[in-house]
């Protein structure tokens, strides 16, 4: 299965207004100008309400890849204004990390035997990516935490 095909079979587990070109809060906002073309972003309030769960998750968790080296990344993003705790930006990415591992639970059989394994969220980014990259990036007005 390649990149395009898993996107789309990602894209069939979200509800349709819950998915978004962009990545934007109050006063924060997520420039995609270098992002790959091919991409999912899902608005995980919207799709956390829809659903009704009510466990911590950050803003938005953005799909995307490099086509030709049929390669998946997965961004968790979270927008801040003013000041944050740690531990609970923790549990907002924590949260985003167990919806994420459910959605490659749920893929179709084809999907999963595509080098993607779903696993204890907690580690699962550890075994597939051993140095996760953090940005914090602050301004005047906001505070956006990305998390690859």
């Amino acid at each position: 299965m390649g990149l395009k095909d898993l996107l789309t079979e990602i894209e069939k587990q979200i509800n349709n207004e819950c998915l978004s070109r962009s990545c934007s809060g109050d006063v924060c906002r997520v420039y995609l100008t270098d992002v790959p073309p091919n991409r999912v972003i899902i608005n995980l309030e919207c799709e956390f309400e829809q659903r009704k769960i009510s466990t911590r998750r950050c803003d938005y968790v953005l799909f995307c890849g490099n086509a030709s080296q049929n390669n998946l990344i997965v961004v968790f993003i979270e927008l801040k204004s003013g000041t944050f705790k740690t531990s609970i930006v923790t549990d907002q990415l924590q949260g985003a990390a167990n919806f994420v591992t459910k959605i490659f639970e749920k893929l179709t059989e084809e999907a999963n035997s595509s080098n993607l394994r779903a696993g204890d969220p907690s580690i699962y980014a550890w075994e597939e990516c051993p140095h996760p990259i953090f940005f914090l990036i602050n301004t005047k007005d906001c505070s956006i935490i990305i998390v690859s």
